[in-house]
């Protein structure tokens, strides 16, 4: 299952493209968020390709970074395993009581993702993760 904030679907033209690209790098990535930024400020944003929902943007800027540094230093001989994690939707002070998921079970995956078999995760280095499952983003 793919939640709305992790689906490249809410983005339109060319940006999907651009958000998993091998060749995008920090300086597209700034382009991207400063774009965003301009973009809400003078009421464009559906325009240049964006949602309007300023979450799902800077979420999917953590995922697209995390698959930009995982591919960075794929060769780098300590084996650094990068990874964007979806906690789902916690009951907190902020999303109120009704939220389905206690902190308790909102934090299973970053814990499993930070525990979890190596191999695993090198295989879905610079991945998404929810559930404790890899999700193809």
């Amino acid at each position: 299952m793919v939640t709305a904030l992790a689906h490249l679907g809410i983005f339109s033209g060319d940006l999907p493209k651009v958000l998993v690209s091998d060749e995008l790098n920090l300086n597209g990535l700034h382009i991207i968020e400063n774009g965003f930024i301009s973009a809400v400020g003078k009421g464009t944003f559906s325009a240049y390709g964006f949602p309007p929902m300023p979450f799902a943007v800077a979420k999917a800027g953590l995922i697209a970074y995390a698959r930009m540094l995982a591919r960075v230093f794929a060769s780098d001989p300590r084996g650094l395993i990068f990874a964007a994690v979806c906690p789902g939707y916690v009951r907190t002070d902020m999303t109120g009581p009704y939220a389905p998921l206690t902190p308790d079970q909102g934090a299973e995956t970053p814990v499993y993702v930070a525990l979890a078999n190596d191999k695993r995760l090198r295989r879905h280095n610079g991945g998404l993760w929810k559930q404790m499952r890899p999700l193809k983003w």
